[in-house]
């Protein structure tokens, strides 16, 4: 079975759910609700989210968003945690990635994850990195991605790790 719009198959059954690049306004109510609960939605708005670089996706569920992800060109900061340097001149950042609880699972975050890498290979990025929360880096490794700092606190949302996925040079996807 495959999904439509995003061409990629859907073992899981979930073939109405498609993937789209959309607007930041579309992807902050969700990222207040999983990521930011009881917040400002100001809370959700990002540096970079306006952007016209910034890749801003979501999954669609119907007329649903069951999932949102952000992509912007951001080398990370140096942390002193760092095990090594992400700042490459060619990294993005992956922000804002957030999943409805009914549609964990079932794909939907490895999807977006294909749909935002797709974006920096096609702008030319050769590294993705993240904050990951603690209990998200399983979900990141089973993706590709690897641990590159210890264990950090980002208050609110408790204990984190940077996540990097290094990218093919000169490749692109055609999105």
């Amino acid at each position: 079975m495959r999904a439509r719009g995003d061409g990629m198959s859907d073992p899981r059954g979930l073939h109405d759910v498609t993937i789209h690049r959309v607007g930041a306004d579309a992807v902050r109510p969700l990222r207040v609700a999983v990521l930011r609960p009881g917040m400002s939605p100001h809370a959700s708005a990002y540096p970079g989210d306006g952007s016209l670089a910034t890749g801003h996706f979501a999954a669609l569920h119907g007329e649903r968003v069951a999932g949102v992800a952000t992509v912007l060109h951001e080398d990370a900061p140096d942390r002193p945690m760092l095990t090594e340097p992400v700042s490459t001149g060619t990294a993005w950042r992956l922000r804002g990635m957030a999943v409805e609880p009914g549609h964990r699972g079932q794909g939907v975050g490895a999807r977006l994850l294909t749909r935002c890498v797709s974006h920096v290979l096609d702008a030319g990025g050769r590294v993705v990195w993240c904050n990951a929360r603690e209990v998200a880096v399983g979900f990141y490794r089973a993706n590709g991605w690897r641990a590159v700092s210890d264990v950090f606190e980002l208050p609110p949302s408790g204990p984190h790790r940077v996540m990097r996925l290094d990218l093919p040079a000169h490749a692109t996807t055609g999105h």
